[in-house]
């Protein structure tokens, strides 16, 4: 009987909810009014090694060092798959939701509303990725390579930073265009190596972003940025994460070749006044056709001690083969 009270209760609702709609509205209008916007995607990895064994780097103490894998010469499997739902509350808010199907589990990535009415101003409310840098927001599925970029995966996290809070991004009136987002989330750990999970009530996580763009001659673009993301340890030490970055974008239009994206990025992590990582990346991607592109992409990551490590595993500082 319970089920079935709170069953009307919530066709009342939507009934009250919903505006009329004209005989003469688009039949688009009327089919989609209650549907929100789905998609579906998933990523697959494939891995062919036939004459050399994995290897992977796992921390150990504050070293680190470089462990031989498992050997296995051939993989394939299912990454992760995402559903992505969009919906317009109102005029005033959208609601978006990321949900992340991997390893058995279901896990809500990102919940979050966003304003629509704002003046030159749009505010993010609940769990989501931060602005921080080029990838920081970015989902695995669309990463431009097929790994994300080891300077990511030692300071906030392989993915970003994913937390729950809020954020605002400010268009200012400048000539050009410049964006300033700030945003407090609640105290946790990443999955890369940062620890900002303070214990104290007012330990929160804080960003700081900033976006540049300006018009170059012809179709060419560049935008410059900076991010900052800090927080309180377990232990009560600041611990931040930097980052600045700079990117050159030639766009032409629609159906024309040369589209070309050249991407830079360096980030740094300190723990109080101690350098602990840094790395950049450096990538070129050319637009071959319509959904085909040519990427290359080089980086490096420096450890705390001063011993460098290369994406492909292969050699330590020394040039002895691992």
């Amino acid at each position: 009987m319970r089920f079935r009270i709170w069953f009307y209760v919530f066709i009342f609702s939507m009934a009250l909810g919903v505006p009329a709609l004209r005989a003469d509205a688009p039949p688009s209008l009327q089919s989609n009014l209650m549907n929100p916007l789905i998609s579906l995607n998933a990523l697959f990895l494939g891995d062919v090694s036939p004459d050399r064994a994995k290897y992977s780097y796992t921390p150990a103490g504050e070293d680190g060092k470089f462990v031989r894998g498992s050997g296995q010469r051939y993989s394939f499997g299912l990454q992760e798959s995402e559903l992505t739902v969009e919906s317009v509350v109102d005029s005033y808010f959208k609601l978006n939701a990321n949900l992340i199907f991997a390893d058995e589990e279901v896990t809500p990535e990102e919940v979050f509303a966003t304003t629509r009415s704002l003046p030159q101003v749009q505010v993010k409310l609940g769990k989501f990725k931060t602005a921080f840098g080029k990838l920081g927001n970015v989902h695995a599925h669309a990463f431009p390579f097929i790994l994300g970029a080891l300077a990511y995966e030692h300071t906030i996290g392989g993915e970003g930073f994913n937390g729950e809070g809020a954020e605002a991004a400010w268009m200012t009136p400048l000539p050009w265009y410049l964006e300033l987002t700030g945003g407090g989330y609640k105290a946790q750990t990443t999955d890369g190596t940062m620890d900002l999970s303070g214990l104290r009530k007012d330990d929160f996580v804080y960003l700081a972003h900033m976006k540049n763009f300006f018009d170059l001659a012809g179709n060419a673009s560049l935008e410059v940025g900076g991010s900052l993301l800090a927080g309180k340890t377990a232990l009560g030490e600041s611990q931040r994460t930097v980052g600045v970055d700079l990117t050159v974008k030639n766009a032409p239009p629609k159906n024309a070749s040369g589209h070309w994206i050249f991407q830079n990025e360096w980030l740094q992590k300190s723990t109080g006044a101690a350098k602990q990582q840094e790395g950049f990346y450096s990538s070129l991607q050319y637009r071959m056709a319509s959904d085909w592109w040519l990427g290359a992409r080089t980086e490096r990551v420096i450890r705390e001690s001063g011993t460098a490590y290369v994406a492909t595993g292969t050699q330590d500082a020394g040039g002895q083969d691992l």
